[in-house]
């Protein structure tokens, strides 16, 4: 929820609950992609930045760019 104006982490994980119940019950896969915008990279450990990038993190993104390749986003409007 980003720190903005009437929006409480509790309201977040509240929905989230919920989206979670209702795929359960449409026996349906929910998944979760979360953003930091503001500063994204300010915790890095760089040292670890480097490791994924050894370990072949480039190549697990793109299998999962071609696995959502044309896939059905729901989107909840917060």
């Amino acid at each position: 929820f980003g720190a903005r104006p009437d929006k409480t982490t509790k309201q977040g994980l509240l929905i989230l609950a919920s989206a979670i119940d209702q795929a359960r019950k449409l026996n349906k896969v929910l998944t979760l992609v979360s953003f930091d915008i503001k500063g994204p990279f300010n915790g890095v450990n760089k040292n670890t930045l480097v490791r994924l990038t050894e370990m072949g993190i480039s190549q697990i993104m793109h299998r999962l760019n071609s696995e959502l390749h044309e896939r059905q986003v729901l989107q909840y409007q917060i």
